[in-house]
């Protein structure tokens, strides 16, 4: 096994000092008897690892495994890892990453207390706009097209980055809905990145359609008695005054009611949704002109 020293390895090292290793499934396998003062493994943070391992992208990115021994055969406690470890045992593939050795115990207590990074920061460093509105719009696309928790099935397990990243490389134009989203923000209030989510729905039905719903959805220009774009547009001001606010699962229901209502050309009295009581209203699916 080829390792590159980061700093002389000292006979007998006083102080931590680092390496990068290569951490077979073996070696792991034996870390992980040692790896007795961790946190317990978390299911969803271990799946995302092992699709990483898997996928090829997981990278020397600077991270490292912590431990207190001083060698492959004698780590003595495994600092900090834990989930890296499992995950090269589950899957089977060995991983390249730094390792800190020589660790004093008492340093477990400072690791991981700082403010994770979000995919808001990824989509920023690459150099996405409205980087928040952007990730919270992938985020429930994903759920929607995973049994979706807005429309009361089971929560969906949180994504990982490489999961987002490939949905926006599959719905690109789901940049398009979030920036006509951002445009309302001080016209209509809601839920910007739910809400985009949702607009990319009724886009792929129709974009034309899509478009056109969501401006006139702002600007209320030209909306009659009985649009049920405009008791939406009611709805949603009423609810921003409102001391008890609507969820966001209420909210996108009654948009999407709104949108069927409208691809249908009817005019209505009452635009609402009824989620719970003696009988509950089902979640609203949107409808494309074709099934108008």
């Amino acid at each position: 096994m080829s390792v590159t020293a980061l700093t002389p390895i000292p006979d007998r090292p006083s102080q931590p000092y680092t390496t990068i290793e290569v951490i077979t499934p073996e070696i792991a396998a034996v870390w992980l008897d040692h790896d007795t003062h961790n946190r317990d493994i978390r299911p969803s943070n271990l799946a995302k690892i092992k699709k990483a391992i898997q996928s090829g992208r997981f990278l020397l990115n600077g991270e490292s495994l912590k431990v207190t021994g001083t060698s492959i055969d004698n780590p003595g406690t495994v600092v900090d890892g834990g989930h890296r470890l499992r995950a090269v045992v589950e899957t089977d593939m060995p991983i390249t990453t730094v390792v800190v050795w020589n660790l004093p115990l008492e340093t477990q207590i400072t690791v991981d207390v700082g403010a994770g990074r979000k995919f808001a920061d990824e989509l920023k460093w690459r150099g996405e706009q409205r980087p928040r509105d952007l990730a919270a719009a992938l985020s429930a696309l994903y759920r929607f097209e995973r049994g979706d928790k807005y429309a009361g099935g089971q929560k969906t397990p949180d994504a990982s980055f490489e999961d987002l990243l490939d949905l926006l490389e599959q719905h690109p134009h789901i940049r398009e809905c979030v920036t006509t989203i951002d445009s309302m923000r001080r016209a209509v209030p809601i839920p910007r990145g739910a809400m985009s989510a949702t607009m990319y729905q009724m886009w792929r039905l129709s974009p034309a359609d899509a478009n056109v719903f969501f401006t006139l959805l702002r600007t209320g220009a030209g909306l009659d008695e009985g649009n049920p774009i405009l008791l939406l547009r009611r709805a949603l001001e009423k609810n921003a005054r409102a001391d008890r606010k609507m969820n966001v699962r209420h909210q996108l229901a009654l948009t999407i009611k709104a949108w069927n209502f409208w691809i249908r050309g009817d005019t209505i009295k009452l635009l609402s949704w009824r989620p719970g009581a003696a009988s509950p209203e089902p979640f609203p699916i949107p409808i494309g002109p074709d099934q108008a």
